[in-house]
């Protein structure tokens, strides 16, 4: 993303008296819709279409086994 999304929590810092608060603040950002499509532009530039490459190398792996 090229810059913070969201805080971080690490080790220790996982306590739900932390991630409780942190989380609402989330879901009540003025700015969470666009949040959201930030993540979705995110999401779709990492998916790479993993599921249909899976098919394809078995569908290429089983025409050489016939």
């Amino acid at each position: 993303a090229g810059r913070r999304l969201v805080p971080e929590f690490f080790n220790e810092q996982v306590t739900p008296e932390v991630l409780g608060p942190a989380l609402l603040d989330q879901l009540q950002r003025p700015d969470r819709d666009a949040l959201v499509q930030t993540f979705t532009g995110i999401h779709c530039t990492l998916r790479r279409n993993a599921n249909e490459q899976a098919a394809n190398a078995i569908i290429e792996l089983l025409k050489t086994r016939t």
